[in-house]
């Protein structure tokens, strides 16, 4: 069954331990990391996703930890 961009998000934020997360994200597609990715966006936690997915970043695609990391770039320099 594929998940929503939502439930992926959701489990890419909770507070599930590192397996727990590697577990849940394993098959989650290209296509769906973008949708993920999309969606941080619109919710203002693109940098948040970067930081709590870095010991999972080998699971997404590189463009999308790329943009994802320039977001998180972007929210330190302002900081």
């Amino acid at each position: 069954m594929e998940q929503s961009a939502t439930s992926i998000l959701l489990a890419c934020l909770g507070y599930a331990n590192e397996a727990a997360k590697a577990e849940q994200l394993a098959n989650v597609t290209p296509g769906q990391w973008q949708m993920v990715a999309e969606l941080a966006r619109q919710h203002g936690v693109a940098a948040l996703l970067y930081h709590d997915l870095q010991p999972l970043w080998s699971a997404m695609p590189d463009e999308v930890a790329d943009e994802l990391k320039q977001k998180y770039r972007q929210n330190v320099q302002r900081n």
